[in-house]
């Protein structure tokens, strides 16, 4: 018995079983089908099935309510995508495969928030919840503000700061609040720089408002704020639908206008929307008779596509132009040689390929060979080549070919290039040619690479080479006897790309002449002989030192010295600060005799950490060692060659400075801390027992500040006075008492060790009082009180 089966049924079978193909499934976002979870800066990936070689769609939703459902008056949209098996247009599918299997993975900054993803094809809509989680650990954030148009909100706009793809992440974003404030969180990989910061993607909720300005560059380190943005009113627009040759709208990509002018281009540009469609708009200073170029540039592969271009012959107030572009398939090439004079290219040249007001391709020649291959559509014919041409290095003819042509020749002149730059003496070391830094005539510098050559700098230390062809070359000096060289350090030669007509100033190098040098200050310094020379004359040595070299004998005080000794330290005055240069043999190690109390001694030529210093006979007891600086004595922990030190002994005996190794820890002396400070520096106002005597009273603040655990705290007493020093906590509580004694005029000072006091501010207090000599009466008492804040820091 034979069955009939309704044909309705059939039908509705067969609909069944196309509909069960015809749709989107399995889909994973980060390996979850339901909810997922990532940090800002961590891969996003996902993967899907669909019929084999069927486009989907993608958004990508700030789930602002958080209620994991896409709500278009509440959420916010970030991205629409197309994304095709085994590739297209659109997001590419990383296998690579038409096999029905769709992939993506990617890593992203995106803003710390709830989202959706939603993947819709043949009708069917999956989507998948997740969390984008803050980074761990912030190195930097780009800030600012956005003002919406009148009566709209600034909150939830995406605010992206962004590098080239050749980097991951390629961008950070972060989003606006109520008040339209923003701050974008990255990591320290700061490579790539220039940044761009603007609105994500050029994704513009407020058309036709447009946001001024269009983006900020910035070099992202430290962390760049007042990154502003307004939204002022459009005066032009331009609009249309981008599609490829086969009408197939080409969705979510970047399209652009540019204006080029000698002084100003002017850029704006939004992306397509799922038909295609897209408006650009221009503000009223963007405008003018000038020619603009409307162009597909940013997300066209040319491998694959050709960009779409429209020219545009001015904007004025007003305008409202409508123009389509159309993107051609590649399926042909163009294929020639490029000759830079003659000869093969050193590097690669980019060619561009244009069919006026319609396509636009490019490629590069081979450096090694000259040859190109031109990615072209049949479609069109007649295609004008020309090289990219930055500064106008190069000149020659437009080249037009067809497709399918091969042996095109081009031929491009370039103008000759040169570098060029000064040696100089770079006393001080800071790699700069200062002010009395003269130029080193008769230097050679060498010259390789494309080219070799040998030249020798002017009466003025200056050098170029001239006509020179593109090329890489190196740029290194001949150091001559007795000189070092300071800049460039590292390496120590410059690596030069010259491109055809460019100009290479400012490669300068600075040397300095071998040995020690030593910075002293326009006052009264320390130093010392670290070397022994030929001539140890203090006018040899010191030139255009002011004062006398000051010896210091413990039984005599001062004593003025013509001739300066290893080992022995001398105050000299500077009427401005400048750098010395000793040259001469050096000296490993010293023995310095001493005397019990204060001793003004030398260096040798290397720095001898105080710690390691030996004496005669073992453990000599010792004070700290004192330089003298700009704020005055210091500890020093190390001896510094060519400075002077002061150093309090116990007893007489010998100190060893070594820069060798060895010596017993018996031997090694032994440092205690003591609140005295050496004698002050020969002066002019001197009472009868040769010391310096100020003219008022002074409290001076503590040095070092911040400090863990001493710190030393000078005063000046212009009378014999009766002085209190003590500190104080933040509730006025005394904590120390540093002086509380009758004490004769002069500058004085205090160490305060607070190894016993927790990290924070105190206040220290001096109070002194006394009485001016030859006058008995109350008249003549003078009194002082002063307070000064201090931190300790630990």
């Amino acid at each position: 018995m034979k069955t009939r089966i309704p044909g309705f049924l059939i039908f509705l079978t067969l609909i069944s079983l196309f509909s069960s193909q015809a749709q989107i499934d399995n889909l994973l976002v980060n390996g979850s089908s339901t909810n997922f979870s990532m940090v800002s800066g961590d891969t996003i990936s996902w993967s899907y099935t669909v019929p084999i070689g069927a486009t989907a769609t993608f958004e990508f939703w700030l789930d602002v309510d958080h209620n994991g459902l896409v709500d278009t008056t509440i959420d916010k949209k970030r991205m629409t995508y197309s994304q095709t098996d085994g590739g297209g247009t659109g997001l590419p599918d990383m296998d690579g495969s038409v096999n029905g299997a769709v992939t993506f993975a990617l890593p992203v900054g995106f803003a710390p928030a709830d989202y959706i993803f939603s993947f819709n094809q043949g009708g069917v809509t999956l989507t998948c919840t997740g969390t984008v989680t803050p980074l761990p650990v912030i190195a930097h954030t780009v800030s600012g503000h956005v003002t919406p148009p009148p009566g709209k909100s600034a909150q939830y706009l995406f605010m992206q700061v962004k590098r080239r793809d050749i980097y991951s992440p390629s961008f950070w974003e972060g989003l606006t609040d109520s008040l339209g404030n923003y701050s974008i969180a990255t990591s320290a990989d700061t490579a790539g720089n220039p940044w761009t910061v603007s609105l994500a993607d050029a994704f513009n909720p407020f058309q036709p408002a447009i946001i001024s300005p269009a983006n900020y560059t910035i070099t992202l380190d430290g962390n760049p704020s007042g990154l502003d943005f307004v939204y002022l009113s459009t005066a032009a627009k331009v609009v249309g639908y981008f599609k490829d040759e086969n009408g197939i709208p080409i969705t979510n990509n970047n399209v652009s206008v540019i204006r080029f002018m000698t002084n100003s281009q002017i850029e704006r540009r939004t992306t397509t929307d799922m038909t295609g469609f897209f408006e650009i708009d221009f503000l009223a200073d963007d405008l003018s008779d000038d020619d603009y170029r409307l162009a597909s540039y940013y997300s066209i592969n040319t491998d694959y596509n050709l960009v779409g271009v429209k020219m545009i012959h001015g904007l004025h107030p007003g305008d409202s132009l409508y123009y389509d572009l159309v993107s051609y398939y590649v399926n042909s090439s163009i294929q020639g040689t490029v000759r830079i004079n003659g000869e093969i290219p050193w590097s690669p040249v980019t060619l561009h390929g244009s069919v006026y007001d319609t396509a636009f391709t490019f490629t590069r020649c081979d450096s090694s060979t000259g040859n190109f291959s031109l990615p072209v559509s049949d479609k069109l014919y007649n295609y004008i080549i020309n090289p990219e041409n930055p500064g106008g290095f190069y000149d020659g003819l437009n080249v037009q070919a067809h497709p399918e042509q091969t042996g095109v020749i081009i031929n491009l002149l370039c103008n000759p290039s040169s570098i060029s730059g000064i040696v100089f003496n770079d006393a001080n070391q800071n790699g700069n040619q200062d002010g009395e830094e003269a130029g080193l005539a008769g230097w050679y510098i060498q010259l390789s690479g494309a080219t070799s050559s040998l030249t020798a700098t002017n009466e003025y230390g200056q050098y170029m080479f001239l006509n020179l062809q593109p090329g890489n070359y190196t740029i290194s000096e001949q150091v001559q006897s007795g000189w070092e060289q300071t800049s460039p350090s590292s390496p120590s030669h410059y690596s030069i790309t010259l491109w055809a007509g460019n100009t290479e100033n400012g490669r300068n190098f600075g040397n300095r002449q071998s040995g020690t040098q030593i910075d002293v200050l326009a006052r009264w310094n320390l130093v010392s002989l670290p070397c022994t020379v030929t001539d140890a004359g203090k006018t040899t040595l010191f030139p255009l030192a002011s004062s006398a070299a000051m010896l210091f004998n413990p039984e005599l005080g001062y004593e003025q010295q013509e001739t300066l000794k290893i080992g022995a330290g001398y105050w000299l005055k500077f009427p401005s600060a400048q750098t010395i240069l000793f040259n001469g043999s050096p000296i490993p190690t010293d023995t310095i005799n001493v005397k019990e109390g204060w001793n003004l001694i030398g260096s040798i030529s290397n720095q001898v950490p105080v710690e390691s210093i030996m004496s005669i006979p073992g453990g000599l007891v010792t004070s700290n060692f004192y330089g003298y600086g700009e704020q005055g004595y210091a500890i020093s922990n190390t001896i510094s060659p060519g400075y002077g030190y002061w150093v309090k002994v116990n007893q007489d005996g010998e100190l060893i400075l070594s820069s060798l190794d060895g010596g017993l820890s018996l031997n090694k002396i032994h440092i205690l801390q003591t609140s005295e400070l050496p004698p002050p520096p020969p002066g002019d106002e001197t009472n009868e027992n040769n010391t310096i005597i100020p003219g008022e009273f002074a409290l001076n603040q503590n040095y070092p500040n911040p400090f863990n655990p001493t710190t030393i705290i000078r005063y000046q007493l212009p009378i014999n006075s009766f002085v209190t020093l003590k500190v104080y906590s933040t509730l006025g509580k005394e904590v120390a008492t540093l002086v509380e004694e009758f004490q004769a005029s002069g500058f004085k000072s205090q160490i305060w060790d607070a190894s016993g006091l927790p990290s924070g501010v105190y206040y220290y207090k001096l109070f002194a009082v006394g009485q001016v000599q030859g006058t008995p009466s109350r008249d003549g008492i003078l009194s002082y009180t002063d307070v000064k804040k201090l931190l300790i820091l630990k």
